[in-house]
């Protein structure tokens, strides 16, 4: 009788390695994807801040026409473009209603079409100082969950004369 050793691996033996790598695998993919969802959720926290900002520079700059701004909902308008005073100085009114035409496509390229904002504004008196107090709310759609809204929440003032 002569003795023989087995050498290499039975089928078995790679067919349980080949198992145990395809369940690394798949768990490594599932952490990408759930890094990229978690990568594209921080994205657009960022480009509400940047669209939030953005807004406020708008109505500094153009602040004889403060009240109108403040409105419940900022949709995007169809037809809206440049109201072609730009190059000679708008109204203040007209160039708002054009500051939110821009700023509301801004804000469906940036967070996609279920977003939606709001800008509410009130007048005080502090100090004998006159300013208009601005609430922005953002809201879009998240991926990561159940598809709730997330909404960021943005204040700032600015001074206004009666």
């Amino acid at each position: 009788m002569s003795e023989r050793r087995a050498r290499g691996f039975t089928l078995i033996e790679v067919l349980v390695a080949l198992v145990i790598v395809s369940i690394a695998l798949l768990g490594l993919a599932s952490l990408q994807l759930r890094t990229t969802q978690h990568a594209y959720a921080s994205y657009q926290a960022s480009m509400a801040s940047v669209l939030a900002r953005d807004i406020e520079v708008r109505v500094r700059l153009n602040a004889a026409a403060g009240g109108h701004y403040a409105i419940t909902a900022i949709e995007t308008r169809a037809g809206q473009g440049e109201p072609g005073c730009l190059a000679e100085g708008c109204p203040p009114a007209a160039l708002a209603r054009h500051d939110l035409a821009v700023w509301a496509r801004a804000l469906t390229e940036a967070l996609g079409r279920g977003a939606s904002a709001s800008l509410a504004r009130s007048e005080e008196v502090i100090g004998g100082r006159s300013l208009a107090r601005y609430t922005l709310e953002i809201s879009w759609p998240e991926r990561l969950q159940d598809g709730a809204p997330v909404t960021f929440r943005y204040q700032f003032a600015t001074p206004w004369r009666d």
